[in-house]
């Protein structure tokens, strides 16, 4: 069946509304029902309590990746199977629950409030690999806007509930996180994505070396600001608490009004640009009035919202770009950085609350030594190549000021790769239809195709017809032809005569 390109905005629209919800329900939960509910029981006043409540929240997200990672390696394994979208939605329901809880005059202990956001943190880390491989699923090409898009609405879901009583906030925040992850299955499970290949060999390792040294200390530093600013944020008041979260919606905006104009965002500048946005911001800090210390951070909370955006986007391009098994066996294995990263800035805010109180002079030495990590972090590990610009083709080399050298230029298997993507997002292939087209490109016959993929000799001739019939060609020779002939950046393909 061919799929038209209505039938793929409806789809990806679809996975943009479970996007926002699950952000929605993140903003929620992870930062605001907890505070809300401290101060319902008349616990306000302990901040240091209610911040190493959250902080498992931020470690259970951590440990959800790391167990992916994990299952990664077993080919049976998938974010999209309904027992464990089960887990995902149980889960994602315990901190309204608790918050319901209050709002009805029964009161958790800290520990079940903790254990509840762990589980939780374990959940949204399954549901987040999820929404991170779904736009794999429909070839979405504008990553930017989806997931701008998404938090952006995130937000806007989240502040339109904020101020509703307790148990309203709590059944709201529930019908977003079990929305989400319905409509997670719904997009999933829809016939033209149902076929997408699933690898049946251990993941790649998407780090080299060059990884580890550039790419995932930046990660790890950056997220300890972003989680240094919000726990920051979560000790003030609630409106404090609130104008802090809604300024997420500005960083979005960037991204998004980036993508509308056509502007490409290197993600090495952008990295740069909020790393001095970071480090005036942890300069500044200390010497502020206390009245405008919550502004401080509200820049923190929307350079996150930018950077996350950003690099969403990066992850799943190259990942959707350079290896060929699924996106969400390839990200947990980033993204646990970022979240450990964040856990530990806010296991820093959280403990230094614990031990001076709330805005004790303390944060002045802790802010003011982020700046020095920050700096140090530049200064040895900060990417200073094109390596991030690889996935994004030899062009984005130019883009950043200087030609392309020979080393960075596509391989003749990367460059295959290419032009199997391209030649599959114009004529509407299927994940599965791609993955036969790829193997027909190199000579592979039906019987080669039928171990390689593990499928039946009826679905390979299936797969095959439709190869066929998309482009218009009726022998593997001339399919051959077209792949090696193929021009990228042609407005329309070199036909085989």
């Amino acid at each position: 069946m061919t799929v038209s390109k209505q039938q793929i905005s409806s789809l990806e629209l679809l996975a943009l509304c479970g996007c926002g919800l699950f952000f929605a329900w993140m903003f929620c939960a992870f930062y605001w029902l907890v505070p809300v509910s401290f101060e319902a029981a008349g616990r306000e006043g302990d901040a240091g309590l209610r911040g190493v409540v959250q902080l498992f929240a931020f470690l259970g997200l951590a440990a959800g990746y790391a167990g992916q990672w994990m299952l990664a390696k077993s080919p049976r394994f998938s974010p999209y199977r309904p027992a464990v979208l089960l887990f995902d939605a149980a889960c994602l329901a315990l901190v309204p629950a608790t918050a319901l809880c209050v709002a009805c005059g029964a009161i958790p202990s800290a520990p079940i409030q903790a254990a509840a956001c762990f589980l939780a943190g374990v959940g949204a880390a399954f549901v987040t690999n999820g929404w991170l491989d779904a736009p794999s699923l429909f070839r979405c090409e504008r990553l930017a806007r989806f997931y701008s898009l998404g938090v952006l609405s995130g937000c806007a879901l989240f502040a339109s509930i904020a101020f509703l009583p307790l148990a309203a906030q709590a059944a709201f925040s529930a019908v977003f996180g079990l929305t989400s992850v319905g409509l997670l299955h719904f997009v999933a499970s829809r016939d033209e994505v149902k076929s997408r290949p699933r690898a049946s060999h251990p993941p790649v390792d998407t780090w080299t070396r060059q990884n580890v040294r550039e790419i995932e200390p930046s990660l790890v530093t950056f997220n300890m600001v972003f989680g240094l600013g919000f726990c920051v944020l979560a000790n003030g008041e609630l409106l404090v608490l609130f104008l802090g979260l809604a300024s997420a919606m500005a960083g979005a905006l960037l991204v998004l009004v980036f993508d509308c104009l056509g502007v490409k965002t290197n993600i090495v500048v952008f990295q740069r640009l909020l790393l001095a946005v970071d480090v005036v911001t942890c300069v500044v800090y200390p010497f502020v009035p206390e009245g405008a210390k919550p502004v401080c951070a509200c820049c923190v909370v929307a350079s996150w919202a930018a950077f996350l955006s950003v690099n969403y986007e990066h992850m799943v391009k190259k990942g959707m770009l350079e290896y060929d098994v699924p996106v969400f066996r390839q990200l947990p294995q980033r993204v646990i950085f970022a979240a450990s990263g964040f856990a530990a800035g806010w296991a820093l805010a959280a403990g230094f609350t614990v031990l001076y109180g709330v805005g004790a002079g303390e944060f002045t030495l802790l802010f003011l030594a982020m700046v020095i990590v920050l700096v140090l972090v530049v200064m040895v590990f900060f990417p200073v190549d094109n390596h991030h610009l690889k996935a994004e083709g030899p062009q984005a080399a130019e883009q950043a000021g200087g030609k392309p050298a020979a080393a960075d230029r596509p391989s003749e298997d990367e460059a295959f790769q290419r032009r199997i993507a391209l030649i599959a997002r114009r004529f509407g292939l299927s994940a599965r239809e791609t993955e036969v087209l790829s193997l027909m490109a190199k000579g592979r016959n039906a019987a080669y195709i039928r171990d390689k993929l593990v499928l039946s000799p009826y679905t390979v001739k299936t797969h095959m017809y439709h190869v066929y019939t998309k482009l218009d060609i009726h022998t593997q020779q001339k399919v051959i032809d077209f792949v090696e002939a193929y021009v990228e950046d042609a407005d329309s393909p070199v036909l085989p005569v």
